[in-house]
């Protein structure tokens, strides 16, 4: 059997949670070799492995952060439609549109929004981005 083969083999054991004295006991036998043959194996089988678990943990935490930075720019976006909005209203832009029933016969009125919905959009900005502020200065 090849070196490489057997020093991947130990490192699956390794992997598996073996112990050296069992790898010892059972490699040994196996492939009619010396004690401090397989002892060689087994560090550079530990290399392997540690190489192994860098890439995995590597792996993991950037499996994490592509989570993270989805659900934030997710919220980043809904806060920014959210204050586009608020916007628009702010200014009198939104159309809104809502039903009315006349003689029986529903209507769709389109409108713009009124003073006082202008003036509860800008009071609605004002304490998200004055808040935004007090919890920067904390």
């Amino acid at each position: 059997m090849d070196i490489y083969l057997r020093v991947n083999v130990i490192a699956e054991y390794l992997e598996k949670g073996e112990s050296t004295a069992t790898i010892l006991k059972e490699f040994t036998g196996r492939w009619k070799v010396t004690r401090g043959t397989i002892v060689t194996y087994l560090a550079t089988a530990r290399e392997i492995v540690a190489e192994r678990n860098k890439i995995k943990q590597a792996a993991i935490e950037t499996s994490h952060r592509q989570a993270i930075n989805k659900v934030a720019n997710e919220q980043i976006l809904s806060d920014t439609e959210l204050e586009a909005l608020l916007c628009s209203i702010a200014r009198g832009e939104l159309i809104l549109e809502k039903i009315v029933t006349q003689n029986g016969i529903e209507k769709i009125i389109k409108y713009r929004p009124t003073h006082f919905d202008m003036v509860q959009a800008i009071d609605k900005l004002w304490k998200r981005r004055s808040g935004g502020v007090k919890k920067a200065r904390n």
